[in-house]
């Protein structure tokens, strides 16, 4: 039971809060990270990524990988858990074209593998 109590007080990162993180501005790598470090101080056990309208980096683009590549590297660094929640105001799973094929092999790159990519389920009507 002590061990219980450990863990209650201080648990590790996946038992610990993680938010919705809204990206709804030009990003910027810097501002990211400040914001990724303060959530660790708070806390946090990690945070998903997710595009929101009044987002005016390009969804997909070099620029918003290179946010995530940034973010990703930082929350290893920190100890938390980076999720990316990819959708931006519709359905991944059922607009699967060449461009979305090549960012879902590319997050594979740099998250480490299939391992830790989640699977996409689709709803056919």
């Amino acid at each position: 039971m002590n061990n219980l109590h450990k863990q209650f007080r201080n648990p590790s990162k996946d038992f610990r809060s993680a938010p919705f993180w809204a990206w709804n501005d030009k990003l910027s790598k810097s501002e990211l990270i400040r914001q990724a470090k303060d959530m660790k101080t708070r806390g946090m056990g990690g945070f998903f990524m997710h595009s929101r309208d009044g987002l005016e980096t390009e969804y997909l683009g070099n620029e918003w990988m290179d946010c995530i590549k940034a973010t990703v590297a930082q929350a290893r660094k920190s100890g938390m858990n980076a999720w990316l929640y990819d959708e931006d105001r519709w359905p991944f799973a059922l607009r699967r074209g060449p461009r979305e094929i090549a960012v879902d092999l590319a997050l594979r790159r740099i998250v480490g593998g299939a391992q830790h990519h989640a699977r996409r389920l689709g709803l056919q009507l």
